[in-house]
This record gives structure tokens, C-alpha cells and sequence, in this order.
């Protein structure tokens, strides 16, 4: 293991699971002998909880009042809490994780040092992790529907802050994993995965032209035969509101894209 590596190199002396008198007899996982005694504990694991944690505390601080030692609690595969460093801090015990963190703690760096730069890569740990889950999050809401930033912010606000899920949604935008497709009457952004998730009557005037138009090129390309404009009415969500359509067919057939074939539109082929 490195710690002893670590104990070797420093030529320190040291015992391994030694019994240390405090209120009553404690084990603890390594004694070493320094200028001073140093008590170090270590927390193995992924799956040790917080209570073990702070049994590891409490044992070196028991030991603390009977013993003029340096408390070491060494963390190894653990996830803690930035919180449970500065429990650690204002009782005056090292808590580390790596060579260097030991090292220090051993050499006399003083304490807020060495627990404030664990605390440091923790909380950049802990915001990455945010991070990632605030854009499942989101992904997940727009994957049924298509939203504004500020109903996002609204309904993922139990969970996270409003500037966390406003970086992350442009994060997304920035993929390519989301888009911005359209706007409503109010001007506000409806963000989705998907053109269907966005009804044509909440958006606005120039956005529901761009989604029609869109629409009708994908329902004729897909289609083997001419479509009239009562289908293709249906097809794309405005019913029996051929006024929605019509002059944008016609404006399709002004660049050449669409042409009329008896009552119906076709594709127009490109030579």
C-alpha cells in the first residue's frame, strides 16, 4: 500500500493496527513515530458511508485529549462531502487522499492546507457531477416536449440553480444535442430534440412559416405519391387550416422545390 511507502521513504517508524490508550483503548490503523506521535486512519472504499467516517473522527479526537498526536484521516475511493472537510478542519484533523496530501500532512503543512486543497478538488469533483446530471435533466424534459429556458429553470429548480441549468442548456445548444427551433408570440426560444414536440399555434408568425415549410418538405419527400392540401394539413398539425399552408406551397413552387401534379403536390425532381 502507499501509505507505507510513503512511512518508508520519510524513514519513519511505524505500527500497523496498534492499540493507543485514550478514554479507552483504541485501534488505530497506523502509529507513527515523528518528532511527534501521528494517529493515521483510512477509509477504504467506495462504499464506506460518512458514519465511518466520523467514528474515524471521533476516535482521533478521543485520542487528541490524552495524546499530544497529529490526527491523519486518509480517504481512499471515498466520496466526502466538502461539509465533512471542514468538520475535519475545525477539530484540527488532516483528512487526504493521495501521496502528497500524506507527505504534507506528515511534515508539519499546516492543516487548513491540506484540507482546503482536497476541499478544492472535491467541490470542481462535485460540480462536474452537477454538471452532467442537470443536462440528463434537461434532456430528459425536452425529450417529451419542447420548453423555454424559463419553464426549464422552473421545473428543475428544485434540484438546481437557475445559472447551472442556463450554462448547461447552452452547453447542449453549443453539441448540438439541442436546438432552439423556434419562437413564441412572446419572442421567448422553445428549445427540443425534436420539431414534433412543438405545437404550431404557441409559436410565433415567423417561426410557424419556418416549421410549415420544413414539415411539408419532409411529408411530400416521404410520400409516393401527390398530396392535396387538406393531407397535407393533417400531416403537419394545422387541420383544416389551409391558410396556414397554402401560400407557403405556393412560395415553394416559386424557388422550385414543389410542383403541382393534378390536385396534389410533389417533390420537384432536381435535374
Amino acid at each position: 500500500m502507499w501509505i507505507e511507502e510513503i512511512l518508508k521513504e520519510l524513514n519513519l517508524s511505524y505500527r500497523a493496527k496498534a492499540k493507543v490508550k485514550g478514554s479507552k483503548s483504541w485501534e488505530v490503523d497506523f502509529l507513527v513515530q515523528y518528532l511527534y506521535p501521528i494517529a493515521i486512519e483510512v477509509l477504504r472504499g467506495k462504499r464506506c458511508s460518512l458514519d465511518q467516517f466520523y467514528h474515524k473522527l471521533f476516535k482521533l479526537l478521543d485520542l487528541k485529549r490524552y495524546i499530544d498526536l497529529k490526527p491523519i484521516i486518509i480517504c481512499i475511493d471515498n466520496k466526502l462531502l466538502v461539509e465533512d472537510l471542514y468538520v475535519a478542519l475545525n477539530y484540527g484533523v488532516y483528512v487526504v487522499f493521495d501521496k502528497e496530501g500524506l507527505r504534507k500532512a506528515i511534515e508539519g503543512a499546516d492543516v487548513k492546507e491540506v484540507n482546503l486543497q482536497l476541499s478544492e478538488k472535491l467541490f470542481k469533483k462535485a460540480s462536474s457531477e452537477q454538471a452532467e446530471a442537470c443536462r440528463k435533466a434537461i434532456i430528459e424534459r425536452l425529450s417529451s416536449k419542447a420548453l423555454s429556458k424559463e419553464e426549464l429553470i422552473e421545473q428543475l429548480s428544485t434540484s438546481f440553480h437557475r445559472k447551472t441549468v442556463e450554462t448547461q442548456l447552452k452547453a447542449l445548444v453549443k453539441r448540438k444535442v439541442v436546438k432552439a427551433i423556434a419562437r413564441r408570440a412572446d419572442g421567448k426560444a422553445l428549445y427540443s430534440l425534436l420539431h414534433k414536440h412543438v405545437h404550431v399555434y404557441d409559436v410565433s408568425k415567423r417561426s410557424r412559416r419556418q416549421m410549415l415549410r420544413q414539415a411539408i418538405l419532409e411529408a411530400l419527400k416521404s410520400s409516393e405519391k401527390p398530396l392535396n392540401v387538406h393531407v397535407l394539413a393533417n400531416m403537419v398539425g394545422v387541420g383544416e387550416h389551409l391558410y396556414y399552408i397554402a401560400p407557403i406551397l405556393h412560395k415553394l413552387r416559386r424557388e422550385g422545390l414543389v410542383d403541382k401534379v393534378g390536385d396534389g403536390w410533389v417533390l420537384k425532381e432536381r435535374s
